[in-house]
């Protein structure tokens, strides 16, 4: 970096200094030690070559020689030199990327935010354009950019309206109506500001009315033999239709109950599912199937049936978690803590809101308290995967009870070993054991199961600069 003239330096953190929480400055600060949290200035922010940031930037300028996981929002410009890497998205007037720099995400470049010295001029075109967000529902909105454009202009909207559809597989295209289009713009007269060309409906593969003989064709009576192995055939036919109805037929509800008790989860959940599916009414049946998927760690797909059953019984205990659960989203904690607290009194074993509780404690820094309620979870069920989940988190984020946490994470994803929240719990444990490389292989998995969450890349940056740190 001695090659580099950023000005005076105001704040300097050396290699060795590890910090958590939000970093703002004034001026030009150079980080080389480690950092997760938030940068917030409006100054120079300089990640030295052994330097790791684990967090979003916003700073007025940044440049990179070490390790960024986060996205970068630079006010002026962003600058990536040889050996550095970034994972994260960048938003600058203004971009340097250095042979050897990595980097792992979008870019964006705001034209209106680049100094007056480097805009360049955008000349009108005389053609009519397709403006941004003009096509919608089916409709192509023309604006010429010059009166002088004339007919020729007109004669290219055209061509470029019939070359649309057809480039979009839209090949059935009224032809009255594209007909009366293309006269209005080759005419002298004035297009109208919109045209909208309605595809034609696509028809099966099948004669259409006009197509039908005028005339019915008489078909000559079948003999008695073949109107009789006709007869047969429909009846055999019948039976087999009838037999597989039976065969698709949903086991009853208190043997899918004897399935989940055995711990037979997925045969239970497709039973389940077929059951809810013939009577999407039947309330108890949705209840038992948003159990049974939290039960087995597929809690999305739960909360989604829970939803479902809470908005058939506004005044239920589900709904009354539902609640509770809105409440911790929006980081609501006292009301969330009310309301599970509240489902708790009235049933003491009821899982979901234990989890919901813990979940607050956890949010709150009350750690033994959020063990605490999932071991009264699990004292009832003792193969819930969200209790397993979240202690084994709990006691990995601690530092604590390790071998145990990781044999509750495990079998978390007993029944479903692609869960992305419960892998990610899993590499959690074994970073805590210092076990880098299992760490780093199940966080990997989580990120092909969840490509879009960037949290999971911000857990691999932090797995491997341990390794890194450790050889």
């Amino acid at each position: 970096m001695s090659d580099l003239n950023f000005g005076k330096l105001d704040s300097f953190f050396g290699e060795g200094v590890v910090l958590k929480g939000t970093l703002s400055f004034k001026g030009a600060l150079r980080f080389d030690g480690e950092f997760e949290g938030t940068v917030q200035s409006e100054g120079v922010f300089i990640v030295g070559k052994s330097g790791n940031v684990h967090g979003d930037i916003n700073a007025g300028e940044f440049y990179n020689f070490g390790g960024v996981a986060g996205d970068v929002n630079a006010q002026n410009r962003v600058s990536l030199h040889p050996d550095s890497s970034l994972r994260g998205n960048v938003k600058s007037p203004l971009l340097t990327v250095e042979e050897g720099a990595t980097v792992h995400g979008s870019c964006t470049m705001p034209l209106d935010q680049r100094p007056k010295d480097i805009k360049r001029a955008v000349k009108p075109s005389p053609s009519p354009v397709i403006t941004a967000g003009a096509i919608k529902d089916g409709a192509v909105s023309m604006k010429n950019r010059s009166p002088s454009s004339g007919r020729f202009g007109k004669i290219v909207a055209a061509l470029f309206v019939v070359a649309l559809f057809i480039a979009t597989g839209l090949a059935f295209v009224d032809k009255k109506q594209l007909a009366e289009t293309m006269e209005t713009f080759t005419k002298g007269s004035e297009p109208p500001v919109t045209t909208s060309l309605k595809p034609a409906v696509l028809q099966p593969e099948e004669p259409t009315v006009a197509e039908v003989p005028a005339k019915p064709v008489l078909l000559e009576p079948a003999p008695d033999e073949q109107v009789k192995a006709i007869s047969e055939n429909n009846v055999q036919a019948t039976a087999i239709v009838t037999e597989n109805k039976k065969m698709e037929e949903p086991a009853p509800i208190q043997n899918i109950a004897e399935v989940i008790e055995a711990g037979d989860y997925k045969k239970a959940i497709a039973e389940l599912e077929k059951s809810v599916a013939r009577s999407p009414d039947n309330l108890e049946q949705i209840i038992l199937l948003a159990e049974t998927y939290q039960r087995a760690g597929l809690e999305k797909k739960a909360l989604e049936q829970f939803m479902l059953a809470g908005s058939k019984k506004p005044d239920s205990p589900v709904e009354m978690v539902n609640k509770g659960y809105e409440h911790l989203n929006a980081g609501e904690l006292d009301e969330a803590k009310a309301s599970f607290n509240d489902v708790l009194k009235k049933d003491e074993n009821e899982p979901r809101a234990r989890v919901g509780l813990a979940s607050v404690y956890v949010k709150v820094g009350a750690n033994k308290k959020a063990a605490e309620q999932c071991q009264k979870a699990l004292e009832k069920t003792p193969d819930y995967a969200p209790a397993l989940n979240r202690l084994a988190w709990v006691f990995a984020k601690q530092g604590v009870e390790l071998e145990r946490a990781r044999a509750m994470s495990e079998k978390s994803l007993s029944v479903f070993d692609d869960i992305p929240e419960y892998i990610d719990t899993l590499s959690e444990v074994h970073y805590s054991l210092k076990e880098y490389d299992t760490a780093i292989s199940l966080i990997k998995k989580a990120i092909t199961l969840a490509p879009d969450d960037r949290y999971y890349e911000r857990q691999l940056f932090k797995f491997e600069s341990a390794k890194k740190r450790a050889s």
